[in-house]
């Protein structure tokens, strides 16, 4: 018996004199390791490993035999499984003479199988049924004897009864009559849409290294520092085996923009042709800027998207997510809570021991104190720039190339756009297989906003928030008054490598360098 695991390639065989030998071709993997990667797993026992017995037919009906075998399969961490059962051969073959001796007709009862044929049956059980029915065994994998469609499996365990009868008479030569059966296991990964806290070893954002992202396993998470504020983010490495900022960019224009943990080597302050202006507080007619060297920000406060997954879009022409009460809501005295699976919780004790309920996958509790006065950073609408605040001026009028430096921490920058390749939106966007649903990317563990964008037009102003997400990448467009961006809408549109005007304000996410 063998098995097929095309994740973590784990074989295991059950032979004559030898149970369940389990080799890890990959390396050893430890429990804990297995568990933090999501690795999918699959164990097969046999009980027996082998199975053989003697029949001496007398007449020309023959003398019929069954033999059993169980096999225990256990699964973990699977997208979705399917067991199946073949053969080398579909005829039983002598091991001296050659002579074969065919599969069933149709399906049969033991009762009622034809001298010289053999069939076999499999169900889920221990035992073969007294009505058990018997059908001639498929060549190669065979046929699917069991199958379980669930995407997200954390285990799994399953006991299978495989018979196999035969018939035969003395119109065939006495012979060693066999054939070699594989059940076989084929598991698709299971999606890492769950994080787990990991240490990485650091504090702050800043402190990042490509070796130490490296060496996290997929789905590991943290609550890092940005050095220059204080302000905690969310970050965990993503699907594409690099470690993103999940939740968006939250940094106020100051003086802190000319430090020595910005993602620059030189003082966007002093040295700019197009210096920083002080993030706004609202978007007003007041705050517009038309220049596509622009450096303007918006500051929203604290506002959490009420309804991640769902598109509920805020008309147009507001001053801010205060503006749109029923996509965002103010966090109020409420503290960031250090659970990165807190979205998925209904409930939450508070200090007094007693329940406090919140609607089922919000990102805020409902009670006002202890415990419950929580709320999840993922959905944080964070701040708005254009691309020369983005890029901290090193975009300026530069086309069809990549802006130097950006606003991210330092070790961090903005993802690449208009491509495919390493630490791009495309790649990532391919690599958790999220093609246009939007509902996926605004998930764990991607947590995109809907946090719309500004415009800069006093009946536009603020618009799209609750709908549409929009945010800039590193890459210039052709033209110098325009740049590429991640935009998704709705709950179908997706689309990594769009271009917008470089005066509007879009969300950041920052990617470890």
């Amino acid at each position: 018996f063998m098995l097929v695991n095309p994740v973590a390639r784990l074989e295991a065989r059950a032979v004559e004199g030898e149970e369940d030998a389990l080799a890890i071709e990959d390396g050893e993997i430890d429990e804990a390791t297995a568990h933090e990667a999501a690795i999918s797993t699959v164990n097969i026992a046999f009980s027996p490993s082998s199975g053989s017995t003697s029949l001496t037919p007398t007449t020309e009906a023959g003398l019929s035999a069954l033999v059993s075998v169980v096999a225990n399969v256990d699964i973990e961490n699977s997208g979705g499984y399917s067991v199946y059962l073949g053969s080398s051969s579909v005829n039983l073959v002598g091991a001296q003479t050659g002579q074969t001796i065919p599969g069933v007709a149709g399906s049969t009862t033991f009762d009622n199988l034809q001298p010289n044929t053999w069939g076999y049956y499999a169900g889920v059980g221990s035992s073969v049924p007294s009505d058990a029915t018997y059908r001639a065994i498929s060549q190669g994998r065979g046929v699917a004897i069991f199958e379980n469609d669930d995407s997200d499996i954390s285990s799994d365990s399953r006991t299978f009864i495989l018979g196999f009868a035969a018939n035969v008479n003395t119109s065939i030569p006495a012979d060693i009559y066999q054939n070699t059966v594989t059940l076989s296991v084929v598991s698709s990964p299971r999606e890492i849409s769950e994080q787990f806290l990991y240490d990485f070893g650091i504090t702050k954002l800043q402190g990042m290294t490509t070796s130490i992202c490296a060496a996290a396993p997929p789905g590991a998470t943290a609550q890092l520092a940005d050095a220059r504020d204080g302000t905690k983010y969310w970050i965990t490495k993503l699907a594409d085996g690099n470690c993103w900022m999940t939740q968006n960019l939250d940094l106020n224009v100051g003086e802190e923009i000319g430090s020595s943990e910005m993602d620059s080597d030189w003082n966007w302050n002093r040295n700019s042709t197009y210096p920083p202006v002080a993030t706004k507080t609202s978007v007003t007619s007041g705050t517009i800027n038309n220049s596509a060297t622009g450096t303007y920000s918006w500051d929203h406060g604290v506002y959490v998207l009420a309804n991640p997954t769902v598109a509920s879009e805020c008309s147009s022409g507001k001053a801010g997510a205060s503006a749109c009460p029923a996509q965002f809501s103010n966090v109020g005295t409420r503290v960031a809570s250090s659970d990165p699976n807190f979205y998925k919780k209904s409930k939450y004790t508070g200090t007094s021991g007693g329940d406090c309920s919140k609607m089922a996958n919000s990102p805020m509790s409902t009670a006002a104190s202890g415990e419950c006065a929580q709320y999840d950073a993922h959905y944080t609408i964070g701040n708005h720039y254009q691309w020369n605040a983005a890029t901290v001026s090193t975009g300026g009028t530069i086309t069809s190339s990549q802006a130097k430096f950006s606003i991210c921490p330092k070790n961090w920058r903005l993802p690449i756009s208009n491509s495919t390749s390493e630490d791009s939106f495309a790649a990532l966007i391919s690599a958790g297989g999220i093609g246009g649903d939007v509902t996926k990317l605004a998930s764990a563990p991607y947590f995109f906003v809907r946090g719309g964008y500004v415009v800069q037009d006093s009946s536009s102003l603020f618009k799209g928030t609750g709908n549409d997400g929009f945010y800039w990448s590193s890459t210039a467009g052709s033209s110098a008054s325009r740049a590429y961006d991640l935009y998704f809408s709705g709950s179908s549109d997706v689309f990594p490598s769009d271009d917008d005007n470089r005066q509007a304000g879009l969300s950041i996410r920052c990617l470890a360098r």
